[in-house]
């Protein structure tokens, strides 16, 4: 499990704002577990899965969710995250989600094509992302 933060506020800090604390993993899908050769730089046809949580500052989630453009709804029971997660995500978050705000932050650029989805929590300024960059 990693902490740092500048990998995830250089991917998408400037969709979802600064973030303060994260637990996230980082794994290429096609790569055995384990493996002697683990790749440090994605390959061609990498898919490359980023999952977490994170704390925004103090209202950034709410910030966010806010904005009427996006139409945030109460998000569906969210898919389970890896079990090394599952602790940082609390049990009674009440999680937003709009797939206009996915579009937004999910374009491409030199970080690969991301898809997937921001969940957010606005009580407790959090950010639930599951992500999958494609570099072909």
């Amino acid at each position: 499990m990693r902490t740092d933060l500048e990998p995830l506020n250089a991917r998408f800090g400037p969709y979802v704002g600064s973030l303060g604390e994260a637990h996230w993993l980082g794994y290429d899908l096609d790569e055995e577990p384990g493996s002697a050769e683990s790749r440090t730089i994605p390959g061609p046809d990498s898919r490359i899965r980023l999952v977490g949580v994170a704390r925004l500052a103090a209202g950034g989630a709410a910030a966010v969710t806010g904005k009427a453009e996006y139409a945030f709804t109460p998000a569906a029971a969210p898919s389970p995250l890896p079990a090394a997660l599952a602790p940082y995500a609390p049990a009674g978050a009440a999680w937003q989600h709009s797939r206009k705000f996915d579009a937004y932050a999910n374009h491409e650029g030199a970080q690969g094509r991301p898809s997937g989805e921001y969940l957010f929590d606005a009580d407790r300024d959090l950010v639930r992302f599951d992500l999958l960059y494609l570099y072909t």
